[in-house]
């Protein structure tokens, strides 16, 4: 994934409306990412109201999302959609990661959206990609939103070979 096509730009990683664990766990790894690769991004969340039950599991993993409440600008802001792939924001989408596949993809300047247990998956590939080193809590956060957005890896939609992730990551982290 061409990163350095977000240079320059300030741009908001957005999950998507009614985030979840998994969206919110995704968008704080994206920002990681990025600003490991020395490109200015934040998570920022536009709906105030988060489930209860989302934001007892995020406070379990150590992430406030109180602080990440912002005003949104439709002229000036670049989006980053994570764990969705259309808005109905009118900022400037400059790039998307997501998890369930469309017919029509939208152009967006950087795309990924294929199947998986959970976009959190796909944003530890990118990671692991770019030469990110995790500490333990990403990995636990890693887990956390695969096993909750998969009902536990039970869910229909769970792929073997995220099972198989989930196992590795699990027994080399010692979770």
């Amino acid at each position: 994934m061409h990163l350095n096509k977000l240079n320059g730009k300030n741009i908001k990683i957005i999950g998507h409306d009614n985030l979840d664990v998994d969206s919110a766990i995704s968008c704080l790894l994206m920002e990681r990412l990025l600003m490991f690769k020395k490109i200015d991004a934040k998570f920022v969340v536009f709906d105030k109201n988060v489930d209860e039950d989302t934001l007892d599991v995020l406070d379990k993993l150590g992430i406030d999302i109180s602080q990440r409440v912002a005003s949104f600008n439709e002229d000036e802001d670049k989006l980053f959609l994570i764990d969705h792939n259309e808005t109905n924001r009118n900022g400037i989408v400059v790039g998307c990661i997501d998890h369930h596949p469309v017919i029509n993809p939208k152009r967006y300047d950087i795309y990924f959206n294929e199947p998986s247990s959970s976009t959190a998956i796909h944003v530890y590939k990118i990671m692991c990609d770019n030469g990110y080193i995790f500490n333990e809590c990403e990995i636990r956060m890693i887990i956390a939103a695969t096993y909750v957005d998969t009902c536990s890896l039970k869910s229909e939609k769970t792929l073997k070979k995220d099972i198989v992730l989930m196992s590795k990551l699990s027994c080399e982290w010692s979770i």
